[in-house]
């Protein structure tokens, strides 16, 4: 039995700093002390991480809106939080309304305000006080603090970037609704170094170039094409009764001699069109889940044709981006969790080197093969905050629905899920074993790892058929008190 197995984890505290959602989660990384929480309604929340009670709520950005009692954050949704390196005073939040903010957590208020004109998706902050923002203008945006402008703006995705995280103080990283993950250097202009690529390690493949498009010849009004006299079609005596005609089932159709009436009574005639209707249905629906499962778990992202198109690393959006120690993990809206190298952006494998014993299996990791991790996460293409946590764990949390899952990497299974929430599970920070967990329904969870657990908590529980490619709605809920 792991430090992550369903009774090794209990719900430490719960708080609700928010009453309309919790959308981000950022943690104090010097003294651990406080939380930051972003609300659907704009607001940002500081708690106390011990025991999860506000300290500062609605933080105002206007002296003259604090002294009034207005509670104004930000206008809309808060998309990206995140405290500065080496700071526990500082943070900065960005939000739908195309504002970035810097916030003293002492004082409650903004310091300074930066309107990037474009809704911020994401953000990230590295060491040298540099924020990159994910904007909805499909462009990335570097902001130096020190400055207190713009720097530079990164373009490449096709699409508006859904998430992104720093690698060292010049390399970034960013997933899109366009499916590709893409490598930054700053200092290197605005295009991207490379794009994360997961059939690079089965060798070169033939590549295409797309030829131009010859221009459609324009026929001017005056030509006219000769006419050509089309041959006389005969009509058949069947299609001038109307008997070639094939009729729908439940539909009347002609008596022959070897019909009976006893077969054709009304009554039995509609039973047995309803119950075969009702089969046809219940057909249609298992072949539907599976088409489903199978287009999501199963079928992998489309391979580059053309010289000029992008290497795809998910099959959809990507939502999710995350350093786990020197590997890069991405998780998209078709299910699967990848683990890439950042040096080269080719599928990494999961074991530990020195745990290997077998010569064969330390060739495979050596080759960068990589068994992905199905998980089931929400189809929005809306960024989500997974979290991971290192060796010796090895373990991913993925907000599912209502759930927070907790999968192994290296067995790629799931190794437990907790139901507490109400609602949605939108985000999960994780902590040297513990977690926190923001969710629709305002609340804010502490988990610790390593004590037997009494909340309601679904062990193990993985789709046994392509048919249930869904999380079964019978969870049982844990009601929190405060």
């Amino acid at each position: 039995m792991g430090p992550w197995d369903a009774e090794e984890i209990t719900l430490a505290q719960s708080g609700q700093p928010h009453e309309t959602g919790v959308n981000r989660i950022a943690v104090e990384k010097q003294r651990k002390r406080l939380v930051l929480t972003g609300g659907r309604d704009g607001s940002v929340a500081i708690s106390e991480l011990s025991t999860l009670q506000v300290t500062s709520k609605a933080l105002k950005d206007d002296p003259e809106l604090a002294s009034s009692g207005q509670t104004v954050g930000h206008k809309d949704s808060v998309e990206g939080l995140a405290w500065l390196p080496q700071d526990s005073r500082l943070f900065t939040s960005g939000a739908m309304d195309g504002f970035l903010k810097i916030w003293d957590a002492a004082e409650g208020v903004s310091v300074m305000s930066l309107d990037l004109h474009s809704s911020v998706r994401n953000l990230a902050i590295n060491n040298q006080a540099k924020v990159a923002v994910a904007l909805e203008d499909a462009t990335l945006r570097l902001v130096d603090l020190r400055l207190g402008r713009p720097v530079n703006t990164m373009q490449g995705h096709t699409k508006p970037p859904l998430s992104v995280v720093w690698d060292h103080l010049e390399h970034l990283f960013s997933g899109g609704m366009d499916g590709t993950v893409r490598a930054w250097d700053i200092r290197m202009g605005a295009r991207s170094l490379f794009l994360c690529d997961p059939y690079a390690h089965e060798g070169a493949w033939p590549l295409k170039r797309k030829m131009p498009e010859k221009p459609q010849r324009v026929q001017e009004e005056w030509q006219h094409e000769e006419a050509k006299p089309e041959p006389y079609r005969f009509r058949s005596m069947k299609r001038v009764l109307g008997t070639d005609r094939r009729f729908e089932e439940g539909s009347v159709r002609m008596l022959t001699t070897s019909d009976s009436l006893l077969d054709l009574e009304p009554q039995r005639v509609e039973a047995h069109s309803s119950s075969s209707s009702e089969e046809k249905r219940r057909t249609r629906e298992q072949f539907a889940r599976e088409a489903e499962w199978k287009s999501r778990h199963v079928f992998g992202p489309p391979r580059r044709q053309y010289e000029h198109e992008a290497s795809m690393a998910h099959r959809g959006a990507v939502t999710s981006v995350s350093f786990l120690d020197d590997r890069l993990l991405s998780c998209g809206v078709d299910g699967k969790v990848r683990c890439w190298d950042p040096k080269t952006g080719h599928l990494q494998a999961m074991a530990h080197k020195r745990e290997i014993k077998s010569d064969k299996v330390l060739a495979k990791c050596e080759a960068g093969l990589w068994r992905d991790v199905n998980v089931e996460c929400s189809r929005e293409e809306k960024a989500m905050q997974m979290s991971a946590l290192g060796y010796p764990d090895e373990v991913c949390m993925i907000p599912e629905e209502e759930l927070l899952a907790v999968y192994g990497l290296r067995s790629s299974r799931c190794l437990c899920r907790l139901a507490a929430h109400k609602g949605a599970v939108l985000c999960c920070e994780a902590l040297n074993g513990e977690m926190l967990s923001g969710g629709a329904d305002g609340l804010l969870l502490h988990w610790r790892s390593g004590a037997r657990s009494q909340c309601s908590v679904q062990k193990g529980w993985v789709p046994l058929s392509c048919s249930s490619g869904k999380i079964r709605s019978d969870c049982p809920s844990f009601a929190t008190q405060r």
